[in-house]
């Protein structure tokens, strides 16, 4: 779980081992531990007396990092749904797209009348043809909903949105 790097101390003021808290006179070995698997990406870092202090915050991590990745995927219509019956008022964001034109603009226009106190309606984007992985991408981005009438996910957007949660809602 934990590798060990060896630094040799220069300037006790300037160096890493001294910025992590490690205690070394110059020209003494300091041993210093990071977490396996690299980098944190907050760039936080912390000086801890035991590895078994840095096992407890390197699990902590973990777990919010896996926290915030299921958070995100809650997005789409039972997500909405679910804000709904906490009482929040909540924005539901729309990518419409339509095999023609006139479709996409009658649903447009109808799905943007919808909006009451509670719940507004947001179109963020209309088109024609079919899903693709940019609209995935600013779905996901907005945590939002993908509405398609008469037309599919082309390409590697149908797996693509599984990957990042997006809700696609196909009508014929």
């Amino acid at each position: 779980m934990f590798q060990g790097l060896s630094a040799r101390v220069a300037e006790p003021a300037h160096d890493a081992a001294n910025d992590l808290g490690v205690e070394a006179a110059p020209g003494e070995e300091a041993r210093l531990a990071r977490a396996a698997g690299g980098v944190v990406g907050n760039g936080a870092e912390a000086a801890l007396p035991d590895h078994l202090g840095a096992r407890e915050l390197v699990a902590q991590r973990q777990t919010d990092a896996s926290s915030k990745a299921k958070r995100k995927m809650k997005t789409g219509l039972e997500a909405f749904q679910e804000g709904l019956r906490k009482g929040e008022s909540e924005t539901l964001n729309l990518v419409i797209k339509g095999d023609v034109h006139g479709s996409v603009e009658a649903l447009h226009k109808a799905l943007s009348e919808l909006s009451t106190d509670k719940v507004s309606v947001n179109v963020i984007h209309t088109g024609v043809g079919g899903i693709t992985e940019q609209d995935v991408m600013l779905v996901s981005a907005s945590t939002g909903v993908i509405i398609g009438f008469n037309v599919r996910p082309v390409g590697k957007a149908a797996a693509m949105a599984k990957a990042e949660g997006v809700d696609i809602r196909s009508y014929r």
